[in-house]
């Protein structure tokens, strides 16, 4: 019993020395490892050598009462614009692109193959065109716009939102759609315009009406003015821009619908999102 006793005691300390040991040798080897030789939990994410990613990307101009704004969209490879696609559109958010009685517009929205071979540099240099200048100012800064958000270093700016004036757009249908008219000041929401736009009508000789038609057998549109015959829709429209600019930006998805004006709350709420959009950087 005492030989089986010394076993197990002889056992034991042979044991305490054995880890004592290792806790002497190992730890100052810990300490004196360089640190590049301690493999890392984490990976520190880097930018690729491109300057921007490739892809398209979306620009807006500001939006001009009597001209509309622009959208400019460029296909990105390699630091290189593959493709660049110039879009119009006028005041009430209508594509103006087949704008067949303006020229100079038409020679301004043609300027992608020009824009596309002076590159992200160079957008300054774009050619200037008589009669459509406001267009071609656009289209720079439309221009600009997208090429910025496609960099991969993008300036660190205090907000998400560009300065200036915006058009936002809802849907559209033959009945109409509304427009949002957002001007934003440091990234907060100034000021909010939504007008509302529908057919054109026109008195008949028998004293009805009737939409008005175009060349082409389409409706004309006009925004709706003062004497539009929809008392509440005036009454609407005011409210919800009050409710906009006390919601923010962040708070347009709980601005309420007004009673009676159901699809127009709802056609602003899409305008007011959609402008916004545009502004982003």
């Amino acid at each position: 019993m005492r030989t089986t006793t010394n076993r197990f005691m002889i056992i034991a300390a042979v044991i305490l020395l054995l880890t004592a040991g290792c806790t002497i040798v190992d730890y100052p080897a810990l300490v004196l490892l360089p640190v590049s030789s301690i493999p890392s939990t984490t990976t520190v994410p880097s930018f690729p050598d491109q300057v921007f990613r490739d892809g398209s990307s979306v620009g807006f101009s500001d939006y001009h009462r009597d001209y509309g704004y622009i959208k400019v969209t460029i296909n990105f490879f390699k630091d290189s614009y593959q493709t660049v696609s110039i879009e119009s559109f006028d005041a009430l958010g209508q594509p103006r692109n087949d704008a067949a009685d303006s020229p100079a517009l038409q020679s301004a929205i043609g300027l992608g193959g020009r824009l596309r071979s002076l590159g992200p540099n160079r957008i300054a240099e774009l050619d200037a065109i008589s009669g459509a200048t406001v267009t071609v100012n656009g289209i720079k800064q439309a221009a600009w716009r997208a090429t910025a958000k496609a960099r991969y270093r993008q300036d660190q700016e205090a907000s998400i939102y560009y300065d200036g004036t915006f058009l936002g757009v809802s849907d559209r249908s033959l009945r109409g759609w509304t427009i949002a008219v957002v001007t934003i000041r440091r990234g907060v929401m100034e000021h909010v315009m939504l007008q509302g736009v529908f057919p054109q009508t026109e008195e008949l000789e028998d004293g009805s009406t009737a939409e008005l038609l175009d060349a082409n057998g389409d409706f004309v549109y006009q925004v709706a003015s003062a004497d539009h015959p929809w008392p509440e829709y005036h009454q609407a429209v005011e409210i919800l821009e009050q409710n906009f600019i006390a919601a923010g930006i962040s708070g347009i998805d709980y601005v309420d619908s007004i009673t009676r004006a159901t699809v127009t709350s709802l056609e602003a709420k899409i305008a007011v999102s959609r402008a916004l959009d545009a502004a982003k950087r």
